[in-house]
């Protein structure tokens, strides 16, 4: 582990290798399903109509958008991806890299389908964190790769710590201008693990493919320098300062 640890802190980022079974990909799968049938039927709809649940996804998203919204919503909250974020395996990593005690924050399921022009710019994680230090696991559910969405990050980013940020599309981003030869976009089979460093340059790819780019994503934050613990009048989140 204390190899993982030195990879970790010289590129920013550490990859995992087939983390998590595809058996537990399945289960998350089937429960994030079952969350979209319920919101189906409950408009009149026959979820055996469908062919997947990418084709129920885009269907909710077309049709009933708001409910679509709500859907996204509620799947953060189910107990299979609850499992996943406190996964052995996983926090095994975590812990090396960051220490035996954690505040889980910012559990996400996210879905990235070819319409989707929301792209997360290039930023850091230290901000709308709960304390100065935070690892990130970014766990793709479906084989990703740079033609159908991934993540892009600049490799060795870190060592530069905090840069300045400025708002973007109603998200925080990077305020210096990134040179594109040096983003690298992740390769990986779905139960990869990616984890990266608070400081690690990462934004979101456009998906250029056909089908949806599901992931998991949990940030891991130490309970060491936590603002929130010192002062009387800090928010419980590190807040962005956007000049």
């Amino acid at each position: 582990m204390n190899k993982i640890k030195e990879i970790f802190m010289e590129q920013g980022y550490y990859v995992a290798k087939s983390l998590v079974s595809k058996k537990m990909i399945s289960a998350i799968f089937n429960q994030v399903e079952n969350l979209i049938d319920e919101a189906l039927e409950l408009k009149k709809i026959n979820p055996n109509n469908f062919d997947n649940i990418d084709d129920k996804y885009m269907f909710l998203k077309k049709n009933y958008p708001k409910i679509k919204s709500h859907v996204y919503e509620l799947i953060k909250y189910l107990d299979g991806v609850h499992t996943l974020s406190t996964m052995s395996s996983l926090l095994n990593i975590i812990k090396k890299l960051s220490g035996p005690s954690l505040l889980i924050d910012g559990i996400q399921l996210g879905i990235y389908d070819c319409e989707n022009q929301n792209l997360i710019p290039i930023h850091q994680e230290m901000k709308n964190s709960f304390s100065y230090r935070s690892v990130t696991a970014w766990i793709p559910l479906v084989d990703v790769n740079i033609e159908n969405s991934t993540l892009a990050y600049v490799p060795n980013s870190h060592k530069s710590g905090y840069v300045k940020h400025k708002e973007l599309n109603g998200y925080p981003a990077v305020a210096e201008k990134i040179d594109q030869s040096k983003l690298e976009y992740a390769s990986l089979n779905k139960g990869d693990g990616f984890f990266f460093h608070q400081h690690l340059m990462h934004g979101s790819s456009a998906n250029l493919g056909s089908e949806i780019r599901w992931t998991f994503t949990c940030r891991y934050c130490p309970i060491f320098e936590i603002p929130y613990l010192e002062e009387d009048i800090s928010s419980i989140r590190i807040p962005y300062n956007f000049d």
